[in-house]
């Protein structure tokens, strides 16, 4: 958006006219949903009593300082995912965009999503850097829909690295 241009008088007897510009440069960005991850911690005396005693109920602590965050489009929401899957009726609130998330060691996280097609979508990255990944679309696995189903489970077994795809229809995957 141009705000003004403006013509400044001549100081020499240069035949080149110069102009000051001046203005604004507005970008339309669409809807997206912000999604928090807060990691929890304990303090050092609780986690104590939580390994002498396997009753007892730790009270976590959370930090601001350990949140993450990372955005997802929302046009994903409304082309696919409200009201397709169990979890609708659980949590009739949470869009369907998230459909996996677990926290690996070292920082970082097995996320899950659902794209415009509705293919599940998986990313692994560091908890600092899953937003950017999820924006260029580093994507670590992709599950097309006609071929596992539109609803599906998963579990991450980390002592033998494998993710473990449960599905209501009949599955066909080739890599």
């Amino acid at each position: 958006m141009l705000n003004s241009a403006l013509q400044p008088r001549r100081v020499s007897s240069a035949r080149t006219d110069t102009y000051y510009i001046s203005g604004r440069q507005v970008y339309v960005r669409e809807d997206e949903i912000d999604y928090r991850i807060h990691l929890l911690r304990l303090r050092a005396d609780e986690s104590q009593k939580v390994q002498l005693d396997p009753s007892y109920v730790p009270t976590p602590i959370l930090e601001e300082r350990l949140t993450h965050s990372f955005r997802v489009s929302a046009s994903t929401v409304v082309k696919y995912g409200l009201g397709r899957s169990h979890l609708s009726h659980t949590y009739p609130h949470l869009p369907l965009l998230l459909r996996y998330a677990h926290l690996l060691e070292g920082g970082r996280i097995l996320l899950g999503l659902v794209d415009p097609q509705g293919n599940i979508v998986i990313y692994i990255e560091s908890l600092c850097w899953i937003d950017a990944a999820i924006q260029r679309r580093s994507i670590a696995m992709l599950f097309h829909r006609d071929k596992i189903g539109e609803i599906c489970l998963f579990a991450l077994d980390e002592s033998k690295r494998m993710l473990a795809v449960y599905s209501s229809a009949r599955v066909s995957l080739s890599f």
